[in-house]
């Protein structure tokens, strides 16, 4: 793109998830959606075994010689992410050091206090973080690129967060720069039980305020979704290019919108029948649905497309102890929505 220097860019997932269970579906997003000028790279230290304190990691930094180096942080990584922001700076002060995910994003101001770090994404960054990327090293300065926070005369500013209408708008990630295969060589199956599985993300947002739960401050109260075409390409490609045959929707609230879920199930089931797809295929949703986002229609559609089972999330017996979490469901409805789901051949789990 002329006028803008491509940069360097190296994504970095700490060591600290499980490979089993977690894969950096984010840095897949950030690595599709960069403009074309940039060079991105991932490098996954949980699925490599390689922490902060590792020569590996340095070699890697200093030979790649990035402009810019961004670390993923949730709860469980958060210390080793600082730790990694550290060592960038010590092979060089030049490479700018970003810093995004869920502790970022719920804890931006306290985040900043780290000297080392120079900017953070908070919320959602695929859109916005490309142009991070053509504005670092300009004059234009970071006016409008939401969800960054960054340091302005020595004060730090928090852009309003990106929560993109038109989802769409996103590429789906690029799963084999985040080592998709590999993982699956190593054991990863969040959510499968039938065949090499996936995540795929379909709607955004919760309108729910759970006490125990941060989705609603990364992702917004809005529910936001995906075009039905969207989503059967993001499942086509899977299919065909990685050999996936089980995809879970890693969604918070798929089934929010009866009328949409019923939607994809249907589409689902034409294309089976149609023999699009020349073998089963399956869906879970680990996450979780909520009991009073289902009714009899939509758990028979889920059944007939490919779902096995459903995971329902009550948290607790106790109406007290739902109220404290700020949990808005009826416990007594609980044992007859299970009745329902097994009434149609799925199993059911619960998290408590």
């Amino acid at each position: 793109m002329q006028g803008i220097r491509g940069k360097k860019v190296l994504l970095i997932e700490p060591a600290g998830n499980l490979p089993f269970y977690i894969l950096p579906l984010g840095l897949g997003f950030l690595k599709s959606n960069a403009p074309d000028h940039h060079d991105v790279r991932i490098y996954d230290c949980s699925l490599k075994g390689v922490f902060s304190d590792s020569p590996d990691l340095l070699r890697e930094i200093a030979e790649y010689g990035p402009d810019v180096v961004g670390v993923s942080a949730s709860m469980q990584t958060y210390s080793e992410a600082v730790r990694i922001v550290s060592k960038v700076k010590s092979v060089s002060r030049d490479i700018a050091t970003v810093m995004g995910g869920a502790h970022p994003s719920i804890f931006g101001e306290k985040v900043m206090e780290n000297e080392d770090l120079d900017f953070i994404f908070r919320g959602e960054a695929e859109l916005m973080f490309g142009a991070f990327l053509d504005r670092l090293g300009t004059e234009e300065g970071f006016d409008g690129i939401k969800g960054l926070g960054y340091r302005r005369n020595g004060r730090v500013v928090l852009n309003d967060i990106n929560l993109e209408a038109d989802i769409d708008m996103i590429r789906y990630p690029d799963y084999r720069h985040i080592g998709l295969d590999e993982y699956i060589r190593n054991g990863y199956s969040y959510g499968g039980f039938y065949g090499k599985s996936a995540p795929i993300w379909i709607t955004r947002g919760c309108p729910y305020g759970c006490s125990f739960c941060s989705a609603s401050l990364i992702n917004g109260k809005k529910i936001r979704r995906h075009s039905i075409p969207y989503i059967m390409n993001w499942i086509d490609h899977l299919y065909r290019e990685h050999g996936i045959r089980q995809f879970a929707l890693v969604d918070d609230n798929f089934t929010f919108q009866m009328d949409y879920a019923k939607e994809f199930c249907r589409t689902v089931i034409d294309l089976r029948e149609r023999g699009h797809f020349s073998e089963k295929i399956y869906f879970a949703t680990p996450n979780g649905v909520r009991i009073d986002s289902l009714d009899d229609e939509l758990i028979a559609l889920m059944k007939k497309a490919g779902w096995k089972g459903l995971s329902i999330a009550p948290e607790s017996g106790s109406k007290k102890t739902l109220k404290r979490m700020r949990k808005t469901l009826d416990p007594d409805k609980v044992p007859g929505v299970v009745k329902r789901i097994k009434k149609q051949g799925l199993d059911v789990r619960a998290f408590f």
